[in-house]
């Protein structure tokens, strides 16, 4: 296989090995739901006024940044047997496209059914839709009618650029990669003037996918202790962090894909690490709590209005905890009721031989 260089790193012969091998990692799924509830606790807190806890609850919008570093780690370990062979290309995208979009489509469904109700970002129309529907961004912070959906946009971008890894030498699709990440660091920090469309493509959200990349080579090569230990620190970090750059403004002049994706791509590969050394804690489980976080991010949102129109007299506190509660369980009706039995038509259509593709967790 051709070497897959990033900073210096190539695939350990155990690597080549484990190349094909079909993983799922129990922590970070569970990790993965984690991350979907400090969104919704995010998104609780901002109808309330972000006053609650001091205004540490914004913390919880953090864990979109954790999904960017796990995005990365999660494509390329799934897909790091697919490099430099193009003809991997039509299933990679296969994949990557029922991944995102039919649950995507149940929850702008919905979305849209609800706005005459509950308002929305912005108003009812069809050019509008037809661009939310094929997930087209017109800002760098395009906000859809889902809500969350913005950060798909750049979900989808990566996925894109990732085809280079496919169809180029793996070496060249790594150095285009590093150039990638080198250029966005270095016009951050100069501060320099963009526009979109270049403001898009050159986002520093972009750093923290090359930083899960970057995890996918390292989480081999520390030990099961070694891992844990890291893991630890960096939880530490990203949440202590977090809360105090909520109440902390002068905390906000360190670059988030610093301050949140470098502590979040050590967190992932010492508990990817813990588990490849020790044995895979994956169970249908943690499968299913790993699943239920895409439907939990997109679905939450969208009723989350909801709460303020039968619940007006509730307090800030309560009003909260009650969100948070009906976010949680649209995330789980959404699945099983909707995500669930579509995809399991779907992938009965298309991989008829098949119960289920064969993929690692992907993020949302």
């Amino acid at each position: 296989m051709a070497v897959f260089a990033i900073a210096g790193f190539t695939f350990s012969a155990q690597d080549r090995a484990s190349i094909g091998a079909i993983v799922r990692y129990g922590l970070l799924d569970v990790s993965r739901l984690i991350a979907a509830t400090m969104v919704v606790i995010f998104h609780a807190s901002f109808f309330t006024g972000h006053k609650l806890a001091g205004g540490a609850l914004t913390v919880g919008y953090h864990g979109i940044h954790f999904f960017f570093v796990l995005s990365g780690f999660v494509i390329l370990t799934a897909h790091r047997g697919d490099l430099g062979q193009p003809s991997r290309l039509p299933n990679y995208v296969l994949r990557r496209f029922l991944r995102i979009f039919p649950p995507y489509w149940l929850a702008l469904g919905i979305t849209a059914a609800l706005i005459p109700i509950t308002g929305g970002v912005k108003p009812l129309n069809a050019a509008t839709f037809v661009r939310d529907f094929f997930l087209i961004p017109t800002s760098v912070r395009d906000f859809p009618y889902v809500t969350p959906a913005w950060t798909l946009h750049y979900e989808l971008m990566f996925y894109l650029a990732f085809c280079l890894l496919l169809v180029l030498r793996p070496v060249f699709g790594a150095l285009l990669f590093a150039a990638w990440g080198t250029a966005i660091v270095v016009l951050e920090r100069s501060h320099v003037p963009m526009t979109f469309p270049a403001s898009f493509f050159l986002n520093p959200i972009i750093v923290m996918f090359l930083f899960g990349m970057i995890a996918a080579l390292l989480h081999s090569r520390l030990s099961a202790r070694a891992g844990l230990i890291i893991a630890a620190i960096s939880a530490a970090w990203f949440f202590g962090y977090g809360i105090g750059r909520s109440v902390e403004q002068w905390l906000v002049s360190c670059p988030y894909y610093i301050s949140f994706g470098i502590p979040a791509a050590f967190m992932i590969a010492g508990l990817a690490a813990f588990e490849t050394k020790r044995g895979s804690l994956s169970s249908p489980k943690t499968e299913f709590l790993g699943k239920l976080s895409y439907s939990t991010y997109l679905a939450h949102a969208p009723v989350m209005p909801l709460v303020l129109m039968l619940l007006p007299g509730l307090s800030p506190a309560l009003l909260c905890v009650a969100m948070v509660a009906v976010g949680m369980l649209s995330g789980l009706l959404f699945y099983i009721l909707l995500e669930q039995p579509t995809m399991r038509v779907l992938r009965g259509w298309i991989y008829p031989t098949q119960t289920r593709l064969s993929s690692l967790p992907a993020t949302g």
